[in-house]
């Protein structure tokens, strides 16, 4: 008993926060050159310390096989595994590389350990930055919710509740064929779909009832719709591959003659805000920008290198956005048919949809990945640097003119509204670390796409899903019986700040 409670001692007087002084939280233990970790051990962890770390439920469980545990080192072996004590051994440990003497001492802590193993093996700064911040917002581990009063900066991760408390179904139109897509007319009165049957089909979207007879004139399925800015016309797009056409949305006929140029299925198109160009989007591997007025093109082409299954302008026209199945989204300058930036990359699918909210704070996206992903969109455009996932049930998406509501189009011929308050509330302050934009890897970290080295934060396997971009504002996720996850970086301390992410007293 007497070793025992010499190690206690040695444990909770010798044990701090950082006690071999890495500078660092972006690299890994095995990454850092300057005065390796072998030698800062040797040097910080006297040899009393490691014994006591490796040993001292040893000869705990000794005692206590041998009727030998008093109540003094009972209240010294509580006090360890539920005081920082206990996260400062397993940061010893990590720095040791025998995380693995982790016993059965503290069954919550172990498993807790267990499922963090990848990161506090490979990085122990991420001990804190990552496995202790994300336990501590999830709520994972009962036993250490006394050390959340230890931590200071460090990202926070909020479930925004069930997914059905804050999505309802308003209005559901029926149709006889499957639906492609879908958009609102900007006056809010109509919504106007593509139809596999090769008609396009316009609803009252107050009343769910049908307007009119189907637009017919497309000789295959119609892939994408989308009204003018002053809602009097329609352009639709189609597997009938060279053309785009135009058709009034009072009469249902065709406006002119098609728009004809395109090499493939025209898989998206839209108008822009200012009511001068249709922009397209097809199979040929292009994006093609024509005169509203005249049908005429403008300018040439714009090369992507896959298949373009979605468009978008922004609010001020001067953007195109575009989404492929290259799982990248590319951004173009409308002037002059430039790329803004590289490939926004990252995406697991091909991305279906992409759209701008009317008050141009969000883009939501949809892509075969199987989620539905909001974006802040005046980050995304400030930064300039690429956006590195989404998801959408692999549906197309469309916004409602006063920003609450959502439309999704489904297979099973049924086309749904929903109410989005959540997408309201204000989440300005959820932006990623300064100046850094994230890839994640296949062991779930977060790395700087400027220092492909550096290391942001490590994710348990459940939340790789929602965090492919720091710049993510919410994720909405295929299962509604799952909360939606949003992120808060606003206070998250990580490289050569990562010591503030702790408060030792």
């Amino acid at each position: 008993m007497r070793v025992s409670k010499i190690c206690m001692k040695v444990l909770t007087s010798e044990l701090k926060f950082n006690i071999c002084e890495l500078e660092t939280s972006c690299l890994k233990n095995s990454d850092v050159v300057e005065y390796p970790i072998d030698q800062r051990v040797a040097k910080f962890i006297s040899l009393r310390l490691q014994y006591s770390c490796l040993y001292w439920s040893n000869h705990v469980n000794t005692c206590a096989s041998n009727s030998q545990v008093n109540s003094d080192l009972k209240e010294k072996v509580l006090m360890f595994g539920t005081q920082k004590w206990l996260i400062y051994w397993i940061e010893c440990l990590s720095l040791m590389g025998k995380l693995q003497q982790y016993t059965e001492s503290f069954e919550n802590a172990r498993k807790w350990a267990e499922e963090h193993d990848v990161t506090i093996n490979k990085s122990t700064a991420h001990l804190y930055v990552s496995a202790l911040a994300i336990a501590s917002s999830l709520q994972q581990v009962d036993g250490f919710q006394i050390l959340k009063k230890h931590l200071k900066k460090v990202v926070k991760i909020e479930k925004q509740g069930q997914l059905r408390k804050w999505l309802g179904a308003v209005k559901i139109m029926h149709c006889s064929s499957h639906i492609s897509c879908v958009a609102y007319s900007p006056n809010g009165r109509h919504i106007v779909a593509g139809i596999y049957d090769k008609s396009v089909r316009i609803w009252d979207s107050q009343t769910g009832q049908p307007v009119g007879q189907p637009l017919q004139g497309h000789t295959s399925q119609v892939n994408s719709v989308a009204y003018s800015p002053d809602s009097r016309h329609i352009v639709s797009g189609s597997d009938d591959k060279t053309r785009v056409r135009i058709w009034d949305s009072q009469t249902g006929q065709p406006v002119g003659q098609p728009l004809q140029g395109h090499t493939a299925w025209v898989r998206s198109v839209a108008y822009s805000p200012d009511s001068r160009h249709i922009v397209s989007g097809s199979d040929d591997k292009t994006v093609r920008i024509w005169d509203s007025q005249t049908g005429q093109p403008v300018g040439q082409p714009l090369q992507g290198t896959a298949w373009v299954r979605s468009v978008a302008c922004s609010p001020d026209s001067r953007h195109i956005v575009s989404g492929s199945d290259d799982h990248t989204i590319r951004i173009w300058d409308s002037q002059t048919g430039q790329p803004v930036g590289q490939p926004l990359q990252g995406h697991t699918g091909g991305v279906l949809s992409v759209a701008y909210s009317p008050d141009s704070r969000y883009i939501v996206s949809g892509s075969f990945d199987n989620t539905v992903r909001v974006w802040d969109s005046q980050i995304v455009q400030r930064m300039g640097r690429p956006l590195q996932s989404h998801t959408a049930p692999g549906r197309p998406v469309a916004y409602h003119p006063d920003s609450n509501g959502l439309e999704l189009s489904s297979s099973a011929d049924i086309l749904t509204t929903f109410q989005s308050n959540l997408l309201r509330q204000d989440v300005s302050h959820v932006h990623s670390p300064p100046d850094h934009s994230c890839g994640i890897d296949s062991e779930g970290w977060l790395h700087s796409l400027q220092c492909p080295s550096d290391q942001i934060l490590w994710l348990p396997q459940q939340l790789r899903g929602c965090f492919q971009d720091t710049r993510q504002v919410l994720t909405i996720p295929p299962d509604a019986e799952k909360a939606a996850i949003k992120v808060d970086w606003s206070n998250f301390a990580f490289g050569q700040q990562w010591t503030e992410t702790w408060a030792d007293d």
